[in-house]
């Protein structure tokens, strides 16, 4: 599974900046449900905020709306995902920024199309946890806190602690129910593609950095040279 992690960044008109404050702080009373962007409803999603970003130190640039993603596969699966859920919510974000000219929110190609042409891509981030997707994400917290409520009511029963029974009993607890039917076929997190591609890159830097070293490593020694005399004429020298 692949994670995308990028940013859209727009400008937003001054005299629309209270107004724009005033929507987001009502998704923020509910991110997940909230009419505008219901958040828990984009499957693919991982994390995402919104960020008015306001610089007393230079008005002049203005107001910018920064809305950050992290979510699972390319940016135009999600794109889709994300106008189905929120297109009304999103025309009236969008319609306090200068260049925003969709007319409807009806209209989702206009919308994904002004997305795309606004995004940020960073360039590094970091995975907590490589090719984990959103949906199996949820799955395995709910397992989990199945799991536990089993395991309370193992203790209030006083069922035997020794790990073989224990083990056992775990076991068939998980394959009774056919909430869990989705384990054995779970799958690896990624593809042998996918970790090709990331030790490729890998080696590749790696391989980089020596090809460079003769460029790098005569100035660095040098560096290290006058570094050196100066701390000891410091340490020696006149007081």
């Amino acid at each position: 599974m692949t994670h995308t992690v990028l940013t859209f960044v727009t400008k937003v008109k001054p005299d629309q900046a209270g107004r724009l404050t005033q929507l987001l702080d009502q998704i923020g009373l509910d991110p997940e449900q909230n009419t505008y962007v219901p958040f828990r409803s984009l499957k693919l999603l991982h994390f995402a905020s919104f960020v008015l970003h306001q610089s007393p130190e230079t008005p002049e640039h203005g107001p910018y709306l920064v809305f950050e993603n992290n979510f699972d596969g390319e940016l135009n699966g999600y794109l889709e995902d994300l106008v189905v859920h929120a297109s009304a919510g999103l025309h009236q974000i969008y319609s306090c920024c200068p260049d925003y000219t969709i007319k409807s929110a009806s209209d989702r190609q206009g919308i994904i199309n002004y997305l795309s042409a606004h995004v940020i891509r960073p360039n590094a981030y970091h995975i907590g946890n490589t090719g984990r997707s959103a949906a199996r994400i949820l799955q395995e917290q709910q397992l989990r806190d199945a799991l536990e409520a089993h395991a309370d009511t193992l203790v209030q029963s006083g069922q035997p602690s020794t790990p073989g029974p224990l083990l056992a009993n775990f076991q068939q607890f998980v394959r009774s129910d056919p909430r869990w039917s989705w384990i054995p076929g779970v799958g690896p997190r990624q593809t042998f593609t996918e970790r090709f591609v990331a030790w490729f890159k890998l080696i590749l830097v790696a391989l980089l950095v020596l090809a460079l070293s003769p460029i790098w490593l005569l100035p660095a020694i040098i560096w290290l040279l006058v570094l050196r005399y100066k701390e000891g004429k410091y340490r020696f020298g006149p007081s």
